[in-house]
């Protein structure tokens, strides 16, 4: 009976150490605290894709989602988006949009297939469900080429990192527009269930201030908070 109320107890013991590793796993920092000016949010990504954890600057006090449909229903795309309020809210569409703000963006969008995206129709290899397979890590190299070679960017950055317990293809970018506005865009992303998913911090502003100057460098910071849990 001694040796069967020890086992017990450890066993419990065990088994609170295992929730509390694993909560410290969905969390957006490794013991590190989060990047200056910014609060812990979560979305539940579309089509059971799992939750999205991360970290963003405090002044992003407005959110929406949304599909941005298509004339191919396979790839309408869900869209989550987090900016500041006093900035104009869009919401692309390809059936009916009217482009991009002239004046200013400041924002944070999470793009994934939606429920009824051709990706979920066919069953994901299993090897491909590891966000760091070999399958991954190809496409991450091609894609990188075909940014490159097409001129999609004229990067700053652009690495491959493993953030939590996913790949990542990172690049981040910036330039001086027609107007003499400053432009820069940090683009991540990451495979989750056999489905491309993407984190896009992006910048259109006039303004030369703590925000413009350290842009890039503070969304670098918050996509490393990234996590998922499926």
């Amino acid at each position: 009976m001694i040796v069967m109320k020890t086992f017990c107890k450890y066993s419990i013991l065990f088994l609170f150490v295992l929730f509390l590793v694993s909560c410290n796993n969905l969390k957006p920092t490794n013991n590190q605290s989060l990047p200056l000016n910014s609060r812990v949010d979560s979305i539940e990504l579309a089509d059971t894709l799992g939750k999205a954890i991360f970290s963003i600057p405090l002044r992003y006090d407005t959110s929406v989602s949304w599909i941005d449909y298509t004339d191919n229903a396979p790839d309408d795309r869900q869209k989550y988006r987090f900016q500041p309020k006093e900035l104009r809210i869009t919401k692309e569409s390809g059936f009916l949009w009217l482009g991009e703000p002239t004046d200013s963006i400041e924002r944070f969008t999470i793009t994934c297939a939606t429920h009824d995206g051709m990706l979920r129709k066919y069953p994901p290899d299993p090897d491909e469900l590891k966000s760091d397979s070999i399958h991954f890590l190809r496409y991450i190299a091609a894609r990188k080429q075909f940014l490159l070679r097409n001129k999609v960017f004229s990067p700053v950055l652009d690495t491959i990192e493993k953030i939590g317990n996913r790949v990542f293809l990172i690049n981040a970018s910036s330039s001086i527009s027609d107007n003499n506005k400053l432009e820069a865009i940090v683009h991540a992303e990451t495979k989750i269930k056999n489905n491309y998913v993407y984190f896009d911090y992006q910048l259109l502003t006039s303004h030369t201030d703590s925000v413009s100057k350290n842009f890039i460098t503070n969304s670098l910071d918050l996509i490393k908070t990234i996590r998922v849990s499926e």
